[in-house]
């Protein structure tokens, strides 16, 4: 029906943002998610996502929506300009006080070269009421191309890809390797394959491998 169907991350942070090496950014676990107006509520007290990256009204109870989830991807977005982590204090309640009640310094107090419209729209989407952040994630992401076109910066998903291939190198393609034309060596993709892998074990499986490591142990202490 073409309607929004307003969902609320309630965990935007670093660790839940990743950027593919065609220079896509895609945002990742919706586990702690939920829908407006939903037969369901979050227990008193219990607050959910990261510490660091929670909203004002996420850490007050109250009434929270998509405005929440900009004030997070805003801590995101400042300590990727600054290299700064903006609310990280020493323990959590004093990271809790600190979003609650400090209003942070603009980006280009650390980074002078900073365009005025971007420390704009970051302060804007840090802003302690929702009332007067961006009204959604469009009118932000809206905000962030004007500034972009200011700046004469390119929000491409090509030069990102750009970026991080001179970042990390290019990622060569299996049907590459295969032919022999890839710019990374077999070797090298290999190992990024062995560090991209994640083996999942059912519990029968782990006892059968911790047995099999114990035979072999016991047969090389035979030999000796």
């Amino acid at each position: 029906d073409r309607k929004s169907l307003e969902i609320i991350h309630r965990d935007v942070s670093p660790a839940n943002i990743m950027v593919t090496f065609d220079g896509s950014v895609k945002l990742l676990d919706f586990g702690v998610a939920r829908m407006t107006g939903r037969m369901t509520q979050t227990k008193a007290g219990v607050v959910k996502g990261k510490v660091a990256y929670l909203s004002p009204e996420q850490i007050g109870e109250k009434g929270v929506d998509a405005r929440s989830d900009l004030f997070s991807l805003a801590i995101c977005l400042y300590e990727m300009l600054t290299l700064h982590g903006l609310f990280v204090r020493q323990t959590d309640l004093m990271t809790l006080a600190a979003i609650v009640q400090e209003m942070p310094p603009p980006p280009s107090q650390f980074r002078r070269e900073t365009p005025p419209q971007i420390d704009q729209l970051v302060m804007t989407s840090l802003a302690k009421d929702p009332n007067t952040r961006f009204g959604n994630a469009d009118q932000m992401h809206q905000a962030v191309e004007a500034a972009a076109s200011s700046a004469k910066l390119s929000m491409s998903p090509s030069s990102l890809g750009r970026y991080l291939g001179q970042m990390f190198g290019n990622r060569a393609e299996p049907w590459l390797v295969a032919a022999g034309d890839s710019p990374v060596s077999v070797a090298a993709q290999r190992r990024f394959e062995r560090a991209s892998t994640v083996e999942i074990y059912d519990a029968d499986s782990v006892q059968q491998r911790v047995a099999a490591a114990y035979e072999r142990e016991a047969r090389a202490l035979q030999a000796a």
